[in-house]
């Protein structure tokens, strides 16, 4: 089946993207046929930060393409396929296709103008500055389930060139997701919110407890992200920070940072301690160093209700904005409590595997995890930085 603009499907799954132009007359029309697909290497090369996306996620986008191999369970010799797609176009067109080698014509036109289509300079003609694209990032929670959004903004033209939507969340029919991905292709950044409210009343898909707020405040939060630019962060960086309460605007009243207990040495005496004598044997101690040179104070959350204990003390405080370390899955499950206690902020993600990657949530929020993660530092800094 054919999905506008461009598309070829097997049952939804998409097995070739074509194209077609009018030239002096002629009809032009080119596409191509995914014989075997390795969707890691398709992820990298459309550089998908795929360390965003859970293993049912990926394992998920099998639902959005798929390949000759896939279908017939075997790779089809190329002259089979050759061949099929010949009978194909002969049926389409009723027409008889011969196999001739070029005119003495387009013998000469060859000859005369491959090394120009063969050189760099051709190759490379409309080829734009990678600045101009950005790959954005966001997560969004819905009373129905997560959304996940990548896309890829390009600055130039001032547009989203191409978006993934993933998550938790039922649709109905299935390709629905997949439709809405096709019609936000190359969709003009100032027609985001005109675009996702016809696609929903047109085609009416079921999402219970998702609706279309929910999937312009996703993909309007990844293209935030690109102010975090102005903080001399690159866009990679600014994809592992998410804001809160308008965070950039409140950013040169931060005046505390908030650092995870998880990040301190297992071994360590003060790991479950709201203190830290920085000894540089973790990633806290570093932290607390740079908060303090830049008149900061650090404060170690050391379990959710502690968390809790010390937004309602900062509000009370008079304290206006702050700056913190969590991972992914905590800011996504807790956001709603951290826009609720009333201040900005920034909260950078951390790395290594998390409480949330171990099934280990409960131990986390009662304040005895036993894992280690790392601070982004070099995020930190430049953050704290941009406070000057």
């Amino acid at each position: 089946s054919f999905r506008p603009v461009n598309d070829i499907e097997v049952e939804g799954r998409k097995i070739s993207g074509t194209g077609g132009t009018e030239v002096r007359g002629a009809f032009l029309f080119q596409g191509t046929l995914l014989v075997d697909l390795d969707l890691q290497v398709m992820l990298r090369a459309l550089r998908i930060p795929t360390e965003k996306l859970k293993d049912k996620e990926i394992d998920s986008l099998k639902e959005r393409m798929t390949c000759l191999k896939w279908e017939l369970g075997h790779m089809p010799p190329i002259e089979v396929v050759k061949n099929a797609i010949k009978t194909g176009f002969s049926r389409a067109f009723g027409a008889e296709f011969a196999v001739e080698g070029l005119s003495r014509w387009e013998q000469n036109y060859l000859d005369k103008h491959l090394k120009k289509f063969q050189s760099t300079d051709w190759i490379y003609k409309v080829r734009r500055p990678l600045k101009d694209e950005h790959l954005l990032y966001s997560v969004n929670k819905a009373p129905g389930g997560l959304i996940r959004v990548s896309l890829l903004a390009d600055d130039a033209r001032d547009c989203i060139k191409v978006i993934l939507i993933t998550g938790d969340f039922f649709s109905y029919p299935r390709r629905a997701i997949l439709d809405l991905e096709a019609r936000m292709k190359n969709c003009p950044i100032g027609k985001i919110e005109e675009t996702i409210r016809s696609f929903f009343d047109e085609v009416k898909p079921e999402m219970p407890g998702v609706t279309p707020d929910n999937f312009i405040a996703a993909i309007q939060e990844a293209l935030q992200k690109r102010d975090l630019t102005s903080l001399g962060l690159s866009v990679e960086e600014a994809n592992h920070i998410y804001m809160v309460n308008d965070a950039l605007e409140q950013l040169p009243e931060t005046s505390v940072v908030l650092l995870p207990y998880c990040a301190k040495l297992a071994s360590c005496e003060y790991r479950y301690d709201k203190d830290c004598i920085s000894c540089g044997g973790c990633t806290v101690g570093v932290a607390y160093e740079l908060a303090r040179n830049h008149n900061m104070e650090p404060i170690t959350i050391v379990s959710f209700e502690d968390l809790q204990t010390t937004l309602d003390h900062m509000k009370r405080r008079g304290i206006k904005s702050y700056l913190g370390c969590c991972c992914d899955p905590f800011f996504v499950k807790h956001r709603e409590d951290f826009e609720k206690a009333g201040m900005s902020g920034i909260l950078i993600n951390i790395e290594n595997t998390s409480c949330y990657d171990l099934d280990q949530e409960k131990a986390a929020k009662e304040g005895t995890f036993g894992g280690e993660t790392k601070l982004k530092l070099d995020v930190l800094e430049k953050v704290l930085d941009s406070r000057k």
